[in-house]
């Protein structure tokens, strides 16, 4: 340990030897890009809070009065402006009210409605919709526990009734569509240009950490730095332990720092913090694992400039860099060979983060930065292992 600790320390002093360049790079100049790009394109992004009719399916598998009557919600007046009952095949959300709700409720129970989107790009239509439902069983829920509580209390039969009806008056505002176009219709999340933008340059930056952290390592095999650690007795593992270690705590420093001066910028990353530090320490793992692949089988630092060159331009393109790319067009080539870059997968989460969604949410794509993180990384560790010369 003691070893992997002195390797660390070294990196960690020529970090600092060239500590100007790396802020510059990978911090003034990405927080200045996306600022611009963000200040460019406001109008380009300015959230249109006109929403489309789309429609919902509900299948109700309770057929009590509480369920019918949360399919009748969906047709007052305002919230039918927006929301149209239909059969699964014509609709892109679905609400499955599963058997004993009513029961549930009157009991107090936990109770899931479960939502699922029919449609993968229904996004926002989904996030109405769920706000609609979980207004409903709160407003529900409540109404029943206080019902309880006023009739188990001493009161006199004529005060119970007036205190109901009373409380009442409150309940009433929701079954008349108030609440709901307020919670749910004036709310809806679309990202502003310096939200999208954010995220953007930051998966951009991504390219060039990865890179720039390959290019390093080879120099060193090239300048016989290495050479001279494999002549003590120091083993391959433990370096390349060391510097896997030292490169994950720059990268989550780096961004992390990204992610705090954007927040101050009143321009970004205004997230629960929980979900945020988990998203940049699978990004940190996914930035460190492909430049190990990377410096594991490129033997030359002109390999890798050249590489810088070429790809980094196609990927920033391809993955949604300096524009939004779900905007561009419909067809195959947009749908699958964004995905094939870094970028496109780090940007996503990002967006994801911004619009609210929770950590759940996000599952889907953490496991798949995570396992091309991990699978990188042993597959250098392996390559360095067998092939670093003595």
């Amino acid at each position: 340990m003691g070893k992997i600790k002195g390797i660390i320390v070294n990196d960690v002093k020529i970090f600092f030897s060239n500590i100007k360049s790396n802020i510059l790079l990978f911090i003034i100049f990405p927080v200045l890009l996306s600022h611009l790009y963000g200040a460019f394109n406001e109008k380009v992004f300015e959230p249109d809070r006109t929403i489309e009719r789309f429609n919902v399916y509900v299948n109700d598998e309770d057929n009590s009065s509480l369920s019918k009557n949360l399919k009748e919600v969906l047709t007052y007046e305002g919230i039918n402006e927006v929301i149209e009952i239909a059969s699964k095949e014509e609709s892109i959300v679905a609400i499955n009210i599963p058997n004993g709700f009513e029961e549930s409720l009157y009991t107090g129970e936990n109770t899931t409605v479960q939502l699922e989107k029919l449609d993968k790009d229904a996004e926002i239509q989904s996030s109405i919709v769920k706000s609609i439902v979980e207004n409903y069983v709160e407003y529900n829920t409540s109404y029943k526990q206080i019902l309880n509580s006023i009739n188990d209390s001493q009161l006199l039969d004529k005060e119970k009734e007036e205190v109901i009806n009373e409380y009442s008056q409150y309940l009433s505002a929701f079954y008349e569509g108030e609440v709901l176009q307020v919670n749910n219709i004036d709310k809806i999340i679309t990202l502003t240009s310096h939200q999208y933008f954010s995220g953007a340059i930051l998966a951009f930056i991504t390219l060039l950490m990865i890179f720039e952290l390959a290019r390093r390592f080879i120099k060193e095999k090239e300048d016989g730095t290495l050479k001279r650690l494999y002549s003590t007795n120091i083993r391959k593992s433990q370096i390349f332990a060391g510097k896997f270690i030292f490169n994950f705590f720059l990268c989550f420093m780096l961004i992390s720092v990204y992610v705090i001066i954007k927040n101050v910028m009143v321009s970004g990353f205004e997230v629960d913090l929980v979900p945020l530090v988990i998203t940049i320490l699978v990004h940190s793992l996914l930035i460190c694992g492909i430049a190990s692949l990377m410096s594991s089988f490129i033997k030359s630092t002109k390999v890798v400039n050249l590489l810088t060159g070429i790809l980094i331009p196609i990927f920033g393109m391809l993955g949604g860099t300096f524009f939004n790319i779900d905007n561009v067009g419909d067809g195959v080539f947009f749908k699958i060979v964004p995905k094939l870059t870094p970028n496109y997968w780090i940007q996503s989460i990002y967006n994801k983060l911004m619009r609210g969604n929770c950590l759940q949410e996000l599952l889907s794509i953490i496991l798949v930065i995570i396992g091309v993180g991990i699978i990188t990384s042993l597959i250098a560790f392996m390559k360095l292992k067998i092939s670093m010369e003595d």
